[in-house]
């Protein structure tokens, strides 16, 4: 029997050239900008905590939306909305969380940036080579500005990623010794064979106050042991196991 679980490779972009740390730089700038953006509308009853409404205000006059992919932006207001749900949820029903939820903040003036995540729409894999799409108006004021002409940004993992089911890409910038950097996350399913258990009996461990823990079998009511030390249970799971064969 198989299931399918999630995965995920971390590579730290410490040596990228300077285009790609340009570039980098306006995703996760526009990604923060576009974030306090919509948390503006919605704190302001502009708009509704839904993505689909935070994306029609925005799509014709923020250009922040405008600078990042499409898919990537909607992901952005998507955890937005989430999180304004999540907090209204709160405020309805709050004994049922062990906590206080807050409502979503602006991100800060020393770290506006913001993690991008590219779902599979938005990237492409060729070997150890991921090509991540760029939107029209970032292209142009890369090239107005900087002189930077390409219509894709290229991350070299040095890792074979053709045979990865892989399923978003996120940049994250954090701050290093006073200057940003940039993590790469490449989430990946992977599918993995559970291993089937020798037995259809189950062994128990339970704790208790007057002894340390008491293990049984389960389906036999033969094998019971109490023990009040702990260096005992190895021994004592043994020693059933023995009996058992």
């Amino acid at each position: 029997m198989s299931r399918k679980v999630k995965r995920s490779l971390r590579i730290e972009l410490n040596n990228i050239d300077e285009t790609t740390q340009i570039v980098l730089g306006y995703l996760t700038y526009h990604a923060g900008r576009l974030w306090n953006e919509a948390n503006y509308l919605i704190k302001n009853k502009l708009a509704k905590p839904n993505k689909f409404d935070l994306y029609n205000k925005l799509k014709d006059t923020s250009i922040h939306k405008k600078s990042l992919q499409s898919r990537t932006a909607q992901i952005i207001l998507d955890e937005l909305s989430r999180a304004w749900q999540n907090f209204f949820k709160y405020l309805q029903n709050t004994e049922k969380y062990p906590s206080p939820v807050k409502p979503p903040k602006y991100n800060k003036k020393s770290l506006p940036h913001r993690p991008v995540i590219y779902d599979k729409t938005g990237f492409k894999i060729e070997g150890n080579t991921i090509r991540l799409s760029i939107s029209k108006d970032l292209k142009q004021h890369l090239k107005d500005k900087h002189n930077i002409d390409i219509n894709y940004l290229t991350l070299e993992t040095g890792l074979d990623l053709s045979q990865l089911n892989i399923l978003n890409i996120q940049i994250s910038p954090y701050k290093a010794y006073g200057n940003i950097t940039y993590r790469l996350n490449i989430v990946y399913e992977k599918e993995i064979e559970e291993p089937k258990p020798k037995t259809d009996k189950a062994l128990a461990i339970d704790y208790g106050v007057s002894n340390f823990a008491t293990i049984v079998i389960e389906k036999d009511s033969r094998w019971k042991r109490d023990t009040v030390n702990i260096k005992e249970i190895p021994k004592e799971t043994s020693k059933m196991a023995k009996e058992e064969r």
